[in-house]
């Protein structure tokens, strides 16, 4: 649900809630659960709410014709806002997703995304009390979105919570290469 609240919160910021012809694309391609089914599970609550953080963070950057920062940290904290004013505001946020993604005789697919997923949130959402929606807010996901606004610099939040930098990731290619003993044709000449 937090993906999916992100990515709403991104379109929200770049569209000023008026939506438009990309919304639908927007928030099913930054949200992972959308777009590639993935579960956000973990042992622990603040796990769970911190991978689905860094995925959409991760997916803010990559994906949208605007990847600035700002603006995905901008739709972390207004995740963070919707969670805190409870299942109300959260079912708006729902509901508006539902209308986004449009029905069945709409000329997409977008409308199976609501048979599988939305639908099934608000019902749920609407059985759960606001005390807890409230604690997640002001627990996990509260931590989550401190973890990944409090690195010291960009590269430090894009490198240590975000996942591996791109340094880490070429020293590890170029470690197992050497590592390896094998070298290619063009290499030993």
């Amino acid at each position: 649900l937090v993906s999916i609240i992100m990515s709403y919160a991104y379109d929200y910021r770049m569209t000023c809630g008026e939506g438009n012809v990309e919304s639908a694309w927007t928030i099913t391609r930054l949200s992972a659960a959308l777009c590639w089914l993935q579960p956000f599970e973990a042992a622990e609550q603040e796990d769970a709410a911190l991978g689905a953080v860094r995925s959409g963070m991760r997916r803010c950057l990559c994906y949208p014709y605007l990847r600035c920062w700002s603006l995905a940290l901008l739709a972390a904290r207004d995740t963070l806002e919707i969670f805190s004013k409870g299942k109300r505001c959260l079912l708006r946020c729902l509901l508006s997703v539902h209308s986004t993604f449009g029905g069945a005789n709409d000329h997409s697919a977008y409308y199976l995304l609501n048979k599988l997923f939305i639908v099934d949130y608000c019902v749920w959402l609407q059985r759960i009390p606001d005390s807890s929606l409230a604690a997640f807010a002001a627990g996990p996901l509260a931590h989550a979105i401190a973890v990944v606004a409090g690195a010291g610099s960009k590269a430090e939040a894009l490198g240590s919570p975000l996942g591996p930098s791109l340094d880490d990731l070429e020293r590890r290619v170029l470690g197992e290469g050497e590592g390896g003993g094998e070298t290619s044709g063009s290499e030993a000449e």
